[in-house]
């Protein structure tokens, strides 16, 4: 029932926040350390030479300029590396702001998309909302068995409300394809319209999805998981035995009928079977995990095999369907050939006779020709014209009618 995220951050902004926050500790580390430089230097012993007396008028000079030229060593190399931190920050900038492609500064004038681009989100996002609903139909379909009509109500108008929100969307994109609208700018809306549809199918999902996991209880609840699982297993015990009378009624229909009318179906047992395996590999690992307590797994595994039995369900319902229909056209041929040979009777009786008494006298004159045709219509006396291959293909069908067989 949960739909996947539409929406999600660019990987590219958490990349620009670590910038940010080593340039922030980069910039904090130099200051502490000028800070910390005089600290580290007041335990020095003997910060100022003793001299003798006489010897200080000589000395003081070249000790203070040895002193000063040192103390502006520091500070000129830190002045660099902060002048250096603000170009290159600069520079980053200055590129990211040229190159980006999160949002910003608002422009007056947005970009306006391509139009191959607005296709492409077009086409995935009726993919995604396509795949979720589906996802929530099959298994709402187990919840539905399992809890009943009346307790499951409220998801399935969330279903059939996404399900809505999806068919719109399908609806303008197939106007879409067909040129409707023309206007450039009325194609973009349309486009717009398909993806805010989806967007909206999903919406309509995520907002019930957590009270089916409430509902359901497959991640907290061990009685649920198994309650779930019986209903699973039950299910695809009685879908194989389907698979298998699936199976008999199309190989039947292939001998009796021509392969034509079984052409729609063809694979759907093979890709039934194939779902089959899988549903029960599924759910053999599901209660395998509940029976050591690992919920979390065990959910997974269910709902996959839940997931491959529904969709089990559609190609051998299809295959049934099929067979239904053919059963009620074979039913309808007896009467069909019925009224063919008695309008085939009619015609050929039509006719009139020289005997009857109200027979139209021939015409000596000549026979004037038809005017759409340029050609004489046939005597009076002769029956019209009529393929001579009708009465052997009704009696063809008739032969190999399915009521021919029948006592």
């Amino acid at each position: 029932m949960t739909s996947s995220l539409f929406r999600g951050r660019p990987r590219r902004a958490t990349a620009h926040i670590r910038v940010r926050v080593a340039h922030a500790v980069l910039g904090a580390l130099v200051g502490a350390g000028w800070l910390m430089l005089p600290v580290m230097t007041v335990d020095a012993r003997d910060p100022v030479p003793v001299t003798p007396a006489g010897a200080v008028a000589s000395a003081v000079a070249p000790q203070q300029a040895g002193t000063s030229a040192a103390d502006l060593v520091l500070p000129l190399i830190a002045g660099v590396a902060a002048v250096a931190l603000a170009g290159y920050g600069w520079l980053r900038r200055t590129r990211r702001a040229r190159t980006r492609t999160t949002p910003g500064i608002v422009s007056t004038h947005p970009p306006v998309p391509a139009p191959a681009d607005s296709e492409r989100q077009a086409r995935a996002a009726l993919r995604l909302a396509d795949d979720c609903v589906r996802a929530g139909r099959e298994e709402l379909s187990f919840v539905r068995e399992r809890f009943g009509e009346q307790r499951t109500e409220p998801f399935t108008h969330a279903l059939r409300a996404a399900e809505t929100e999806l068919s719109a969307a399908f609806a303008i994109w197939r106007r879409y394809e067909e040129g409707v609208p023309e206007e450039a700018g009325a194609r973009r809306q349309a486009l717009v319209g398909v993806i805010g549809r989806c967007a909206e199918s999903g919406r309509r999902l995520d907002g019930e999805a957590e009270a089916l996991d409430r509902l359901r209880g497959l991640a907290a609840d061990e009685d649920g998981m198994r309650a779930a699982l019986e209903v699973a297993e039950e299910r695809f015990r009685e879908l194989a035995a389907r698979t298998m009378a699936a199976q008999r009624t199309l190989a039947a229909l292939r001998e009796r009928y021509a392969p034509s009318a079984t052409g729609s179906v063809t694979g759907y047992v093979e890709q039934a079977k194939d779902r089959l395996v899988f549903a029960g590999a599924r759910l053999n690992e599901a209660r395998q995990a509940a029976d050591v307590g690992e919920t979390l797994r065990a959910a997974w595994q269910l709902r996959a095999g839940e997931g491959a039995v529904a969709q089990a369900g559609v190609l051998v319902g299809g295959v049934e369907r099929l067979a239904d229909q053919v059963r009620v056209a074979a039913g309808l041929v007896p009467a069909a050939l019925t009224g063919a040979e008695a309008e085939l009777a009619t015609a050929r009786g039509t006719a009139p006779t020289p005997a009857e008494p109200h027979a139209r006298p021939t015409p000596t004159g000549p026979t004037p020709a038809r005017p759409e045709t340029g050609q004489a219509p046939p005597a009076s006396g002769e029956p019209p014209a009529r393929s001579p291959h009708v009465d052997e293909a009704l009696a063809a069908v008739r032969h190999t009618s399915p009521a021919s067989d029948e006592p």
